[in-house]
């Protein structure tokens, strides 16, 4: 927990930390229960990461003193996303909880297997450069109309202990 708070001081996103409180694992839409609500000023729509400014989720609902978080994996949630190294943009999509895709890359641009996705910060939800994960396989042809790869996610959703919600 001391090493999570310490990532409080080293970056300048506005934070809030919370503890995962409960998680249905059974839910093929997974979600998380955290311990801080709208008396902590969490709200809808927050952007929730670990260390590392690692995006894991978004504040689907917020209760007074406890908030309910989507996992990117959930089907809920589209991120604007790019590939670091080539600046190739398009969505990260989750999977029903199973995984995550990037889809609508476009053709121009390369994409390949372990480049980095991260935030492109369009749309204003997320902040840009938080990280998302690798691009797994790549799954399109050059006669398909944009380029669609499995994601490889930045951090193990399963062992959540301590998150933070950005605050806009």
């Amino acid at each position: 927990m001391s090493e999570a708070l310490g990532f409080i001081s080293e970056t300048k996103l506005d934070l809030i930390p919370a503890e995962v409180v409960a998680w249905d694992p059974l839910n093929p839409e997974p979600k998380v229960t955290l311990n801080r609500g709208q008396e902590n000023s969490v709200a809808k729509g927050d952007a929730v990461i670990i260390p590392g400014g690692i995006l894991v989720g978004v504040i689907s609902e917020a209760f007074d003193r406890t908030s309910q978080m989507e996992i990117l994996t959930s089907s809920a949630v589209v991120v604007n996303a790019e590939v670091a190294e080539s600046g190739a943009r398009g969505l990260v999509k989750g999977q029903h909880g199973l995984g995550m895709i990037f889809d609508l890359g476009p053709q121009t641009e390369k994409i390949r297997e372990k480049d980095k996705l991260v935030t492109s910060g369009l749309g204003g939800q997320y902040p840009k450069g938080l990280f998302i994960g690798e691009i797994g396989e790549v799954n399109s042809s050059e006669s398909d109309l944009f380029q669609k790869a499995n994601v490889i996610p930045g951090a193990d959703f399963r062992n959540l202990r301590t998150v933070f919600v950005v605050k806009k």
